[in-house]
């Protein structure tokens, strides 16, 4: 973190003045061992790039298409495409055609067990969705302050943008309650939207095991 007031003495070195940064040691090691860390493993294990997350991916799915993998991974679905037939290739990855599309899968039993994972209750969290939803949320609240200035503008605005924050929870693979759009009315929706807010980021705290996405 910056301290205020305090010259960086080696910026001041090469005549460049930026105040002085102290590292606060808040971070820990991550424990690869950890289910919801399984993706970091798989990145050491392939290194950076469309593997690990495909692979991540298929590990606790029952098979998709490039395409639906590309907008779950978050990379082109050319790069995916070409990614899949590699593995396919190496027999990393099965291949079966249905229809006019290939589906590619994993054999689950036996990567759980290379990678001694303990628990059967894996899921996944695209935390690109995560954020988009959040970030649309707190954009709202803070860029627009003057739409939520009385109890009863801010239900109606809340109500208005609760379509689109739930659309991308649900993207993002958690399991959640209806939002129930129509049975709180007037400012009752507000305390109702902030309570099921609530209840997503405790679903996603709860999450022992987890896959993540970035």
């Amino acid at each position: 973190m910056p301290v205020l007031g305090k010259e960086d003495e080696l910026f001041q070195k090469w005549n460049l003045s930026r105040n002085e940064v102290v590292l606060r040691h808040l971070a820990e090691n991550l424990n690869v061992e950890l289910p919801a860390n399984i993706v970091f493993r798989m990145r050491s294990f392939f290194g950076v790039g469309t593997r690990a997350d495909i692979c991540a991916y298929l590990l606790f799915s029952k098979g998709d298409n490039s395409l639906q993998i590309a907008k779950v991974t978050n990379f082109s679905q050319r790069s995916v495409y070409q990614t899949l037939n590699e593995l396919h290739r190496s027999a990393f990855v099965k291949k079966r055609i249905l229809g006019r599309e290939a589906i590619y899968s994993l054999d689950q039993t036996r990567w759980t067990n290379f990678l001694e994972i303990k628990t059967n209750k894996l899921e996944y969290l695209n935390w690109t969705q995560i954020f988009s939803a959040f970030s649309g949320l707190f954009r709202q609240l803070v860029q627009t302050p003057e739409k939520f200035t009385d109890s009863y503008l801010a239900s109606s605005n809340l109500r208005m943008i609760s379509g689109d924050y739930v659309s991308k929870i649900e993207k993002a693979g958690i399991q959640a309650t209806q939002m129930k759009l129509y049975q709180y009315v007037g400012e009752a929706f507000t305390e109702y939207f902030i309570e099921y807010v609530e209840g997503i980021i405790s679903r996603i705290l709860s999450l022992e095991s987890v896959v993540t996405f970035t």
